[in-house]
């Protein structure tokens, strides 16, 4: 994971109390509506798991024209519910509806754009023709299949590209199995390269959540460590030439790693927040995230031969007893 689009994922998510690109796990989700989704799509299959995975990727670029169109016309008071039903709910179905984290993406929804000429830059190079191979959409593509090469997913997947004019925001949010909303505009990433990132990062995600999420389960400090440091690993083995999140040694952010410790049971989220993103009382930014991944890649290390699917089914516990095991000072 860059670190860049590592502290993009965190602004957003500290504004709106959710967890990772996605929304704490287990929380409430909104009751959603049903229209039709007149929206530009690719869609494509990938075989796997005995069977076809079917993939589509929606750009909301019509969408976003329609909106800005009316918006010009329109009261200023009613641009969050203009917003709402000319951008999202069109598309409600395929992008949001039974998100098992949908409420991330109240936030975004409530944020009508102001900056029409931000909109209307990401709008042109989403539809960027010159070279196909090297759209927008041919790289959310290719991190798809390369993704689901890797890992099964969810019989559908949709990833759904919202323009934006926001910039201090997370990049990409899983809002539940086979639903990844997207962010884009040409500042939110430095390159292709790392808008695959975030693809594959949300993918497993999305993965895990088809097969893994349990709804009644509290979700631990460890738990979230655990989600997130996997996905910053699945994103990394598919794009190992990608700026990696800091880590720290064991003899390094002792004061920071104690507070960690003392709370891994903990289900109570501004609390994971705090770990989880740092930047306050001397943890660092995006601390559980780093903590995670290190983790995750020391248990990696010592099981070589688990493939993807089996490193990512197992548990928190698991992953933390028997790297403690093999390095005893890890984590104490």
């Amino acid at each position: 994971m860059n670190k860049k689009w590592v502290y993009a994922i965190i602004s957003l998510l500290v504004f709106c109390l959710g967890a990772c690109s996605n929304q704490h796990p287990g929380e409430n989700k909104e009751s959603g509506q049903s229209e039709p989704k007149p929206a530009s799509a690719i869609s494509f299959a990938v075989e796997g798991g005995g069977g076809f995975k079917q993939f589509s990727v929606i750009l909301l670029d019509a969408k976003l024209e329609a909106y800005m169109k009316k918006a010009r016309e329109a009261d200023p008071t009613d641009a969050r519910k203009l917003y709402e039903e000319t951008v999202f709910k069109p598309v409600w179905n395929d992008c949001f509806a039974q998100g098992e984290y949908l409420g991330i993406t109240s936030a975004i929804r409530e944020q009508p754009p102001s900056n029409f000429a931000r909109i209307e830059k990401a709008i042109a190079l989403l539809r960027e023709s010159d070279e196909p191979d090297a759209t927008v959409t041919a790289t959310i593509k290719d991190a798809l299949m390369k993704s689901a090469a890797q890992l099964e997913g969810p019989a559908v997947t949709n990833v759904c590209v919202l323009p934006t004019d926001l910039i201090e925001t997370s990049a990409g949010y899983t809002v539940g199995s086979g639903k990844i909303l997207l962010l884009y505009n040409p500042y939110l990433y430095k390159d292709k390269q790392e808008l695959a990132g975030v693809v594959a990062h949300e993918y497993h995600h999305s993965a895990w959540t088809s097969k893994h999420f349990q709804p009644h389960k509290p979700f631990t400090l460890l738990d979230y460590l655990a989600f997130e440091g996997k996905a910053v690993a699945f994103s990394q083995l598919l794009y190992p030439n990608e700026d990696i999140i800091d880590t720290y040694p064991d003899d390094e952010q002792v004061e920071s790693r104690r507070a960690m410790l003392q709370h891994l049971d903990s289900t109570q989220l501004a609390l994971q927040q705090k770990i989880m993103f740092g930047g306050q009382d001397g943890i660092p930014q995006v601390f559980g995230y780093s903590e995670g991944y290190r983790l995750v890649q020391t248990f990696l290390r010592d099981h070589p031969d688990l493939t993807v699917e089996q490193w990512t089914a197992s548990s928190p516990e698991e992953l933390l007893r028997e790297v403690q095991t093999s390095h005893p000072e890890f984590w104490r």
